[in-house]
């Protein structure tokens, strides 16, 4: 059965960089010193490597929840959250009087929508292929703040983001259908 290996100081700045300064699954900002390496295929159960490629930035909560499982499954377990806590009475009563506003989307890491960005961004001089297809333009369109967040839709497939009340970059792609956001965001 593989071992862990010790990870050195040098190593953690680098998995720590990886997405500068965020755990790679919720997003939250994290200080180096509360960082966790989270190894995506477990050593143990998965017989994953012990090398950069392997780890990613965590914090404690998603570094706990995910434990050993592959990222697919962490992926699962977090969808069925919200069938769990239904099942928790003053869950259902927050529901009830708009405490809390459930948002039925699928989970997508903060890895994939900073590597999606990259590929976006990435705009060669010449086409790649002789089949490149047309790039789709969009824009944000803001539909109000509710509990500190601001909620946008996509003015090409009307997918919605909510944004921390902190945040004030919205994505130059939308995450759904890839549209490039480089039109003026509009405010109903």
């Amino acid at each position: 059965m593989p071992t862990r290996k010790h990870i050195s100081k040098s190593t953690r700045l680098k998995v720590y960089e990886k997405y500068n300064g965020h755990c790679a699954y919720c997003g939250c900002e994290l200080a180096l010193k509360e960082m966790q390496v989270d190894h995506m295929q477990s050593v143990y159960w998965y017989d994953g490597a012990n090398d950069i490629e392997n780890y990613n930035p965590a914090c404690r909560m998603c570094n706990f929840y995910k434990s050993t499982m592959p990222i697919e499954d962490f992926r699962e377990q977090l969808g069925k959250i919200l069938s769990r806590l239904e099942k928790v009475f003053i869950f259902r009563l927050a529901k009830k009087y708009d405490l809390i506003r459930e948002i039925k989307e699928p989970v997508i890491f903060y890895f994939e929508k900073e590597n999606l960005k990259k590929v976006v961004d990435f705009e060669p001089k010449k086409p790649i292929k002789s089949d490149v297809q047309e790039i789709k333009h969009g824009k944000w369109v803001s539909t109000g703040n509710t509990l500190g967040y601001t909620e946008y839709h996509c003015s090409e497939c009307d997918n919605y983001l909510f944004l921390d009340s902190k945040d004030d970059e919205l994505y130059n792609y939308c995450p759904y259908c890839g549209a490039k956001m480089d039109k003026e965001e509009i405010n109903d």
